[in-house]
């Protein structure tokens, strides 16, 4: 503002300008001019800052969907085949590990992350199928229990962006994950890592998958 009214005393300053005749009347105008400029400037901000809060998007950043993350990510692939390369260190760096460990369930984490949601963050596929976020389970499909198989009776199928989990024996627990993309009831078309030490597509039988949680909440 101090910017403004410089320039504009300095305009009036100028030989033939016809306002040097009442300089005191001259600063008075602008001095107003001004003020009522930026009176209109500030009620202008308050009200683009009161919508803006009232709609609950006040300085909110838009992140992508969890599908637009895991979608993007197909096609990544291991430097050398031993859990490592620069994308499968960040999957890796972001559960608070280094390259060389198993990564599809940092991959699932990561995503999560970069679509907005801080959970779940954790490589260790287990540890993504608390019984609270279990939406779906290998023994209780085709019976009579559909309720337990999921927490949204309305939306008894599991749907994308949900995290498939596959039961190792060797492990005796599920030993790998990934995530949902599409579900018929026979196959489940998904989206995982650490697979052929790379990020694919791939689908598998429903009646492999021992487990479907869900992380996000609609």
């Amino acid at each position: 503002m101090i910017g403004v009214r410089a320039s504009a005393f300095w305009l009036c300053s100028l030989p033939g300008c016809r306002l040097q005749a009442n300089p005191g009347a001259t600063r008075s105008r602008f001095a107003s001019t001004i003020r009522l400029l930026g009176a209109k400037r500030t009620f202008l901000l308050i009200g683009l800052l009161l919508a803006a809060a009232v709609s609950g998007k006040a300085f909110t950043p838009k992140h992508p969907t969890l599908q637009e993350v895991f979608g993007g990510e197909i096609g990544v692939r291991e430097a050398t085949g031993r859990n490592d390369g620069p994308r499968v260190a960040e999957y890796l760096r972001y559960c608070g590990l280094a390259e060389g460990h198993e990564w599809c369930a940092a991959f699932v984490s990561w995503c999560h992350g970069q679509a907005g949601h801080d959970q779940p963050r954790n490589a260790w596929a287990a540890a993504l199928f608390p019984e609270k976020r279990v939406v779906w389970t290998s023994g209780l499909e085709g019976t009579s229990d559909a309720s337990r198989n999921t927490r949204a009776s309305s939306n008894p199928v599991p749907r994308p962006g949900d995290v498939f989990g596959i039961y190792v024996p060797a492990k005796k627990r599920i030993g790998h994950c990934g995530f949902v993309d599409a579900w018929d009831g026979t196959l489940c078309t998904t989206v995982e890592g650490n697979v052929d030490n790379a990020v694919i597509r791939k689908r598998r039988p429903v009646r492999t998958i021992q487990a479907v949680s869900r992380w996000m909440d609609w």
